[in-house]
């Protein structure tokens, strides 16, 4: 294998073949293998992904010789990815540029006549030779191809000095011929050439400059060369022919002194063909190989476009091959190139991502600077800086630097900043602030004290007072001499212990006012009395030592049922009902009054205007525009009253923690406001169905694997070797039928990872599943009533319509008699009509049970009462049997049944009046686990399961945790609702309850991040229940934020917390590609997180987020989520008290 620096030797009359295999971009490699353990270089899936013999050593030779390898790991797939493409788009600058010189001119001869690239485009997602790959996503080779062929290019070229042949090397004394390398040659001498190509017809008047810049500073080492010329029509022209080039190691010249590293000073010839003044071509030659050149931080910056249609790059250093990673649908106007300090790389942006979101890196680019998403500069920034601090006088000048300590998104609307300043007079002096982004395409990228529009007033009452700071630092102290304030003081400095000089904040004062006193005196007579009145006789010290439970038995209960309090159920039934407080009245007021109030009652009767629930999820609305509460998950802008939900949903999670940390409420408010300015993403026109019969058969068969093979393996309520028959006859079109099949095309449609098919599928199934359908009752409408509203309204952001649709299949099962077992068996009349009996009569089983999952997933988060659904005393249908050996279908079906019975009796519990007990609660949990312990290993263990069922295996387990992570979490949701104001103390059983929890979702998240497979179906149900897990530590930081005393340290578990909502967050990343587009769960974690950070630290704090691009919402068919509900949540009526029962 030749090197590609040779390619000037290597070119002949015409080359008719040329190439170098790559990778493609990482969004196409992702969708190469289903399993995200197999994403790593060298993978056995990606091997089997290129057919090319010798194909490693085809581009590890490669690498090894001209870059830094990576290490074998997944997350090293990008910068892997990355290097091939770098060295293929390489091959091809030399060759062509090479082969385009030989054209020479007709006085001096044609040498080469042309090339052809192989190749141009793959015929399935592979590495190979294409410079395009099999989604038409092009890799920076198509743009090196691009640039070298343009009508007027200029070439530079260095001298090549083989780093790796032996035998070449003569000794300078000697002059002898030792068979060793020389790789100090290339530093030590070398020469250079200039030549202009030209394919125009006609003479052109340009301009080169070829400067010389330091790789490590950015500088120029020497004057730039100049020159005008006149590039020949059709011809190569030869501008500059072996100009010598200045060694890049001092004393090169001189044999005896030894090569010092440290002083080796590596620069780029790099030259700039000009006509007219502007620039029409550029090139640059780097020295060989490019891994001796240290790349770390090039001091890259961008200026994006208010549209976000264009993009400017710009560097401090060199950058060698820029890169952003592309995907299928973006179109770039370049990529792949080189940037210079002191010009500007222009990149126009079309297609599915705007500028703003691209992600890039360069060659041998730090891992901290890897893949980044970009940030719009069109953002108003306000710095509010704490006003106690001691601030500089007016004549004297105020240098300011600012420097981001993270920036990972800017889906977010702060970010935190540190600023330093410092006067002739004083030494440096470090400020906190907050810098809010406050996105607008006519604001200006400049610092503003306006305190509107969504940025931090800088007032004493939007910032903590800060404590004043002793003038004398700890040593001077204790030395008992004069310190000169600065950090390190000149006394520290002089006695050697600089880095022992620092300065205690002064204890605050607490003097207690004669009214603080006399107040604090009378509630602790009257807790004194309430203590006395609940237990008698017995002093506070016995008491002291009791958990929740003893106390809780040590209280006489009969006495308390001998006087029973009204339910307000059923307060309007009285005729005369008492007195309720005004609509004004606060929430605390209301609980005094009304301490039973749970959420079943109208709103009126808690105090509040009269007002009818309703929602709006018209199937006329798009599927990309959230439109419903759902445990308060939309950002809806109505404030009217939406569906009921109970203690198990999101809205009682926000609540609480609003409730326990007020001051979150309004950061939280402006993300969402920032989230809800941000248009969504206009999807592509799709091609209407029908046009061409052929490809439209292609589709929908496509569709039917993908349903087959994503969404049958959940719930097999379809019979699939009946369903295969019946759609290859085509001779069925009634309306039940149809209905079916094209919800099983819109259900394929999604599972295949397409954007918007499966709204024309929806459109024709809609006219065969409206009202008129509930009068054709039979086996195909019934399915297609589950699968409408058991998945595809969910994935549509309409949960209250599927939970009506539902219902009404429940209706019809019933009807046809799912709920009970044939009383009688069928006569038949041979061996083939026996299994025909037993597979519809199976069918019937799965259909119903399918049915039951379906709707005991899709409340398990809503708190609604169950309405009956299983009634063992009225229902016998058995259930699913296996139809052959190793029917995986059926086993895990029958599992997801006995979890399903457990949930919901645990929805029924809750839907009831009146809280459930620890014990309750324990003893569902314990159920739970005892359940998941007797499955089966080709269930719960990975190493056991095949491929086909992984992902069902992982949907179970997630579903698992899910509910004991419901049961857990209304523990703590409890504890925070009976405190009004703030938390003294948990109780040792409370903390234990606690802990528990934290372990669970901390178990979730670990195993969703190990486990989740790239699918649209997959994603789509394991983010939602990762965004489940991720409300359990947030809600526990909240607890802890509530209860913190400045005197006390901060709980050691907290930072465990912290890491698992990033783990989350970097998950969240990882799905990103198969996201919706108007996903919104990452945003929502990232926001609640950042203001409970905040609330806790005095400022904002921008958490590590993955979510970096538009970190989205998910839903799954468990009370689907489809946007926050920040108008009702964020107002302080709507933090009612009616979801916590008493």
């Amino acid at each position: 294998m030749n090197k590609y620096q040779e390619a000037s030797i290597l070119g002949g009359r015409f080359v008719s073949e040329i190439g170098m295999e790559a990778y493609p971009h990482l969004s196409t490699i992702q969708r190469m293998a289903s399993s995200a353990l197999q994403l790593y270089p060298g993978s056995m899936v990606l091997d089997f992904h290129n057919k090319g013999i010798g194909h490693e050593r085809r581009m590890t030779t490669y690498i090894v010789e001209n870059f830094r390898p990576v290490s074998a790991t997944t997350d090293s797939l990008g910068a892997h990815a990355h290097l091939t493409q770098v060295v293929q788009a390489e091959t091809m600058r030399f060759a062509y540029k090479a082969w385009r010189r030989d054209w020479g001119s007709p006085s001096e001869g044609r040498r080469c006549g042309g090339a052809l690239v192989w190749q141009l485009n793959d015929c399935w997602p592979t590495m190979s030779w294409a410079v395009v790959d099999y989604y038409l996503v092009p890799k920076p080779a198509y743009y090196a191809i691009a640039r070298a062929l343009r009508p007027l290019d200029v070439g530079v070229a260095r001298t090549y000095h083989d780093w790796t042949q032996t035998g070449y090397y003569i000794d300078e004394n000697s002059q002898l011929c030792t068979g060793q390398v020389d790789q100090t040659l290339p530093a030590r001498e070398g020469t250079f050439d200039v030549w202009i190509a030209s394919s125009s017809v006609q003479p052109v008047d340009a301009h080169v400059a070829v400067r010389f810049i330091s790789v490590r500073t950015g500088k120029d080492i020497c004057p730039a060369l100049s020159t005008s010329i006149t590039a020949a029509p059709n011809a190569t022209t030869e501008v500059l022919t072996k100009k010598p080039l200045q060694p890049s190691i001092p004393s090169a010249d001189d044999p005896t002194k030894p090569f010092d590293v440290s002083q080796y000073d590596p620069y780029v010839v790099h030259t700039v063909l000009s006509v007219n003044g502007s620039v029409v071509a550029a090139d640059t030659a780097w020295p060989d190989p490019v891994k001796f050149l240290d790349m770390g931080d090039r001091g890259v910056s961008f200026v994006v476009s208010p549209a976000g249609d264009e993009l400017v790059v710009k560097s401090q250093r060199p950058v060698k091959a820029f890169v952003f990673e592309e995907v299928e649908g973006l179109k770039l106007s370049d990529n792949g190139f080189d940037i210079m300090p002191g010009e500007a790389q222009r990149v126009k942006v079309k297609g599915s991502l705007t500028a703003d979101r691209l992600r890039w890196t360069w060659s041998i680019c730090p891992v901290d600077c890897q893949e980044k998403v970009l940030m719009a500069p069109q953002a108003r920034v306000a710095v509010a800086v704490d006003p106690h601090v001691p601030m500089h006088e007016a004549h004297q000048p105020l240098q300011v630097h600012v420097q981001v300590l993270r920036l990972h998104s800017i889906s977010s609307s702060f970010i935190s900043f540190s600023l330093t300043s410092s006067t002739p007079s004083s030494t440096p002096n470090r400020l906190n602030c907050c810098v809010a982004f406050n996105a607008s395409p006519n604001s200006e990228s400049m610092p503003r004290s306006d305190p509107g529009r969504g940025t931090l007033p800088a007032s004493k009452s939007s910032l903590p007072s800060a404590r004043k700071v002793n003038r004398s630092c700890v040593e001077c102290t204790r030395r008992k001499v004069k310190c000169d304030g600065r950090q390190p003081c000149s006394s520290c400095r002089y006695y050697r212990v600089a880095d022992s000089c620092e300065y205690r904040q002064r204890s605050r004062r607490n003097a207690v006012s004669r009214s603080t006193f006399d107040r604090a005196s009378d509630q602790l007579r009257a807790h004194s009395q309430i203590l006395e009145t609940l237990f008698p006789g017995i002093t506070i010290s016995h008491l002291a030592d009791k958990s929740q439970a003893e106390l809780l038995d040590m209280i006489d209960l009969r006495s308390v049922a001998a006087h029973p309090r009204p339910h307000p159920h059923n307060e309007h039934r009285r005729l005369h009902a008492p007195d309720r407080p005004s609509p004004t009245d606060d929430d605390d007021h209301r609980f005094q009054q009304n301490p039973g109030a749970d959420d079943s009652a109208p709103i009126s009767e808690s105090g509040e205007p009269a007002a009818e629930r309703q929602w709006d999820e018209s199937l006329d609305q798009p599927a990309t525009v959230a439109s419903d509460d759902i445990n308060a998950i939309g950002l809806a802008t109505d404030e009217h009253a939406r569906s009921y939900l109970g203690v198990t949903s999101m809205s009682a999670v926000l609540r609480a923690i609003f409730r326990l940390c007020p001051a979150a409420k309004e950061h939280t408010a402006q993300c969402a406001r920032a989230l809800a300015a941000t248009p969504a993403q206009a999807l592509a026109p799709l091609p209407v169905l029908g046009r061409d019969p052929a490809l439209s058969i292609m589709t929908e068969q496509r569709c039917i694997e993908f349903y087959f093979d994503h969404i049958h393996v959940i719930t097999p309520l379809l019979d699939e070797e009946e369903f295969r028959k019946q759609y290859a006859s085509g001779t069925r079109q009634d309306g039940s039928w149809m209905g079916l099949l094209n919800m099983v095309f819109a259900l394929g449609s999604i599972a295949s990872g397409s954007e918007g098919l499966h709204e024309q599928y929806y459109r024709q199934a809609r006219s065969f599943t409206g009202l008129d359908s509930l009068g054709s009752g039979n086996m195909d409408s019934l399915q297609a009533l589950c699968l409408l509203g058991g998945y595809y309204l969910h994935y549509r952001n309409s949960p209250n319509m599927a939970y009506g649709v539902l219902g009404a299949a429940y209706r019809v099962a019933i009807a046809l008699g799912l709920h009970r077992e044939p009383r009688r068996g069928a006569s038949v009349a041979g061996p083939a009509d026996a299994e025909t009996y037993r597979r519809r009569v199976e069918t019937r089983r799965r259909t119903w049970w399918s049915l039951y999952c379906l709707d005991t997933w899709a409340c398990m988060t809503q708190g609604r009462p169950t309405c009956g659904r299983w009634d063992r005393s009225t229902m016998d249908t058995c259930l699913p049997s296996s139809l052959y050996p190793d029917d995986h279908d059926a086993l895990f079906l029958q599992a997801n049944i006995e979890m399903c019975l457990i949930c919901e009796r645990i929805q029924h519990r809750f839907a009831q009046f009146g809280r459930p007990t620890n014990h309750e609660i324990l003893s569902l949990d314990a159920e739970l686990r005892a359940w998941f312990e007797a499955l089966p290993p080709a269930i719960k263990q990975p190493e056991f399961s095949s491929q086909k069922s992984q992902f069902s295996r992982e949907l179970t387990k997630a579903r698992y945790y899910n509910t004991r992570i419901i049961l857990a979490r209304s523990l703590i949701l409890y504890i925070a609702h009976d405190c009004k104001r703030k938390i003294k103390e948990l109780m040792p059983e409370q903390r234990r309850m606690l802990d528990s929890c934290c372990r669970v979702s901390a178990e979730a998240i670990d195993s969703t991040a190990r486990y989740w497979m790239p699918n649209r179906i997959h994603v789509w149900n394991l983010a939602w229940y990762l965004f489940q897990a991720c409300t359990v530590p947030l809600l526990c930081i909240a607890v802890e934020s509530n209860m913190q005393q400045p005197s006390l340290p901060p709980n050691e578990n907290i930072a465990a917390w912290q890491s698992s909502i990033t783990k989350a967050l970097e998950t969240f990343a990882e799905m990103r590609p198969w996201m919706r587009t108007s996903d919104r769960s990452p945003d929502i974690v990232s926001a609640v997180h950042e203001a409970l950070n905040a609330t806790e630290a005095g400022g904002i704090i921008r958490i590590p987020s993955t979510t970096d691009e538009s970190l989205n919402f998910f839903g799954s068919c468990d009370e689907q989520p489809t946007e926050m509900d920040w108008g009702m949540l964020l107002s302080d009526e709507s933090l009612a008290c009616g979801m916590f029962p008493t």
